[in-house]
């Protein structure tokens, strides 16, 4: 039974900021988030059990209700089944009751899954880079074999990518996200859905020209992919298309050429590697590999790990991460002790609503500006008229639990500072962009420098405690690699340089 608080009891819920519900499930923090759907880490009030949530954009539930309802049935199908390597799912809420932050009750459509620790496949490979062969011969051997499994009982994926390759906790591979999934006709192995869905850098060149529909040659296509991409670190090419200059060299079967621009800076990869992408990335879908060629591959029979063995290496790379993280937790520690006299002696200073400079934590005013003006008033003239960054805004709690994103910042700097900072620098992070008009969360557009890649992002600042805080992006369009090069490399980029320019001038 739904249990629906009383609108007095859901207003105080609102002050002492809860998060958002999911009936009985409390949705923590969001894992993944898609076009029309969004993936939330959620914990089980009762049990305490954690598990992941998919749910389906209530704008979009009318409109893709069949292709919902379609991965529901294969997800049901195949976990009453209950393949080790496919994800799980625990249960379908078609009209489940979604509490938002501010107490609204939405009726949503919402998939409840296993949650798989490890996180998905890119961000295993992004926080720890590529991996040796004999680990991504084990996971590749993972990934056939269940496609082979899928693909005798006529199902086809459809959007095989590392974002939908997870792992368990027992560091196995687990395939998920079925809303592309379709039946192929037994004799003729043509899908009974013949538009091009999926993501495009990894589809088949016929696919990408129209000249076919996608079926079981595309979800081995995508697999030789994701095997490149595990091995080598880095994407084969954009796009299977002759525009594409890397694939180009495939076609032209110019393959030195091509395996030269990945073995600079000393790095080699076996024949037998090479070889079997080379013949897996065929331009003409005849001379690609079947599923028992590639069994039969001299590459397959080389060396693969046992689950101890993977366990071993996971350790011992994901301890070098949390090495790093508790290091500048504590340098944050340190900052916060040195910091702590001079931050109440600039908080005293603060006596108006309206500051006449802008202050961080221990950090000096900008005085070294060349224009003497109000920061809220600027970051104020940029906004819309409607928007008020001085107002009171719902506050996220940031909550440290087993799973961590790669894509969160942490720093020894306030919300509402960070928040402010961000606004104040926007121009130079986003081409355009939007504020959240009650939460601390921030849409933006991103353009790259040769405008070939454009993507849109949610930028979200938690509360850690007084003195620091977390931002969290979430991809809502664009190619994932992107995303993080993005965040790396001109987010933190710029945010780090403002951080410094203001400790040398305090």
């Amino acid at each position: 039974m739904n249990l629906v608080l009383p609108t007095k009891q859901i207003q105080s819920a609102n002050l002492n900021h809860l998060f958002p519900h999911l009936d009985s499930l409390k949705l923590i923090k969001t894992l993944n988030y898609g076009t029309t759907s969004k993936v939330k880490l959620a914990k089980d009030n009762l049990t305490e059990k954690e598990y992941a949530v998919k749910i389906i954009k209530p704008e979009f539930q009318t409109k893709y209700l069949s292709t919902i309802e379609q991965e529901a049935r294969f997800l049901t199908l195949l976990s009453i089944e209950g393949h080790t390597n496919i994800v799980k799912l625990v249960e379908c809420r078609p009209k489940a009751d979604y509490t938002k932050k501010n107490g609204t009750i939405k009726k949503v459509f919402a998939l409840i899954f296993e949650l798989a620790e490890g996180g998905d496949l890119f961000e295993c490979i992004k926080a720890f880079g590529d991996f040796q062969e004999d680990i991504a011969r084990t996971y590749f051997h993972q990934l056939i074999n269940t496609i082979q499994y899928l693909h005798d009982r006529g199902i086809i994926h459809g959007d095989l990518k590392l974002e939908n390759l997870l792992l368990g906790g027992d560091f196995s591979l687990k395939i998920a996200d079925f809303s592309f999934a379709s039946f192929a006709l037994e004799e003729t192995n043509v899908p009974v859905q013949r538009q091009r869905l999926g993501t495009m850098n990894y589809m088949t060149p016929e696919v990408l020209a129209n000249m076919d529909s996608v079926g079981q040659s595309n979800d081995l296509f995508a697999c030789g992919v994701i095997l490149f991409l595990m091995v080598v670190g880095s994407p084969p090419f954009e796009k299977a298309s002759v525009q594409d200059i890397r694939y180009r060299l495939i076609i032209k079967q110019q393959f030195s050429i091509f395996w030269k621009q990945f073995e600079a800076r000393g790095r080699s990869f076996s024949e037998d590697f090479k070889n079997l992408i080379n013949v897996m990335f065929a331009f003409e879908p005849t001379e690609r590999l079947s599923i028992c060629e590639i069994a039969s591959h001299p590459w397959w029979h080389g060396k693969t790990c046992l689950i101890e063995e993977l366990k071993a290496q996971y350790d011992a790379r994901k301890q070098d991460f949390y090495n790093y993280q508790e290091l500048k937790a504590k340098q944050m520690q340190k900052m916060k002790e040195a910091k702590a006299l001079k931050k109440k002696e600039i908080e005293n200073k603060i006596t108006q609503p309206k500051l006449t400079s802008f202050y961080m934590k221990g950090i000096s005013p900008l005085n070294h500006r060349s224009i003497t003006i109000n920061i809220d008033q600027e970051i104020k003239n940029r906004m819309n008229q409607n928007d008020d960054i001085s107002k009171e805004r719902v506050t996220r709690e940031y909550i440290f639990t087993g799973y961590r994103r790669i894509s969160e910042l942490f720093y020894n700097v306030n919300q509402k500072t960070m928040f402010k900072l961000i606004l104040l620098l926007s121009d130079q992070i986003f081409n355009n962009y939007k504020v959240h008009q009650e939460e601390y969360k921030i849409k933006g557009r991103i353009i790259s420098d040769n405008d070939d890649f454009t993507g849109e992002l949610f930028v979200e600042i938690s509360h850690i405690d007084e003195d620091s805080c977390c931002i969290s992006f979430t991809k809502i369009k664009g190619a994932l690699a992107s995303f993080y090069k993005f965040i790396e490399e001109k987010f933190q980029a710029v945010i780090d340089s403002t951080l410094e320019k203001l400790e040398e001038h305090k």
